[in-house]
């Protein structure tokens, strides 16, 4: 028979997957249900083929986008500048460009020197 500490070791993984279990029961899609806050937001969401366009500029209100996968709307990674900019990257990691900005293809370390040169690398060994 384990000792006590076994057993209460059992007892605390099987509390933590049961709750687990709790928490995500809710987050499955109900058959039949119309409108709601469940709903799948991304279609509100334009796709990011349509935003990220080499040449084009980023939206000044750019957030995310929708890549055309249900259920999963990639958040674009961003650093921030010394002077209070942003500089993202698309999801892919092939564009970069800041809010109202040109797109620019991360080709020759240009998304590096673009963060160098604005001071989102200072303090980065």
């Amino acid at each position: 028979m384990p000792d006590r500490a076994v057993r209460r070791h059992r007892r605390a993984c099987l509390a933590m997957l049961l709750a687990g279990l709790v928490l995500t029961a809710g987050c499955g899609e109900d058959a039949g249900t119309g409108g709601g806050a469940g709903d799948d937001a991304s279609s509100d969401l334009q796709p990011c083929a349509e935003i990220w366009v080499l040449g084009e500029r980023l939206p000044e209100d750019y957030i995310t986008c929708d890549d055309g996968t249900e259920g999963y709307n990639p958040e674009a990674g961003y650093w921030h500048c010394a002077d209070g900019t942003e500089v993202w990257q698309e999801a892919d990691s092939k564009y970069f460009a800041s809010k109202g900005t040109r797109i620019r293809a991360d080709e020759d370390g240009a998304l590096h020197a673009r963060l160098k040169a604005c001071g989102a690398l200072d303090g980065v060994g």
